[in-house]
């Protein structure tokens, strides 16, 4: 998950929101899609795509770690 930033205020309101939700204990996790979510107003129970949200689908999607791309170079050459 990435956030493009157009608002900085608008930004740092959500992202102080899931800090303390999370600290507090309501919520599970404190990252990007909570951050999403709370610019939403989605629920944290599910991560749901509403508008303000791009797809990136390429190759690098499951990508993690160097190792990662690693291993998926070396399958798509298997493919090749």
């Amino acid at each position: 998950m990435a956030i493009k930033v157009s608002n900085a205020d608008i930004f740092n309101t959500h992202i102080k929101r899931v800090r303390e939700l999370y600290l507090a204990g309501k919520i599970k996790n404190c990252a990007g899609w909570q951050v999403y979510q709370s610019f939403q107003r989605l629920p944290f129970t599910e991560k749901v795509i509403k508008e303000k949200f791009i797809l990136v689908d390429d190759k690098t999607t499951d990508y993690d770690t160097p190792s990662d791309y690693e291993k998926g170079e070396k399958n798509a050459e298997k493919v090749l």
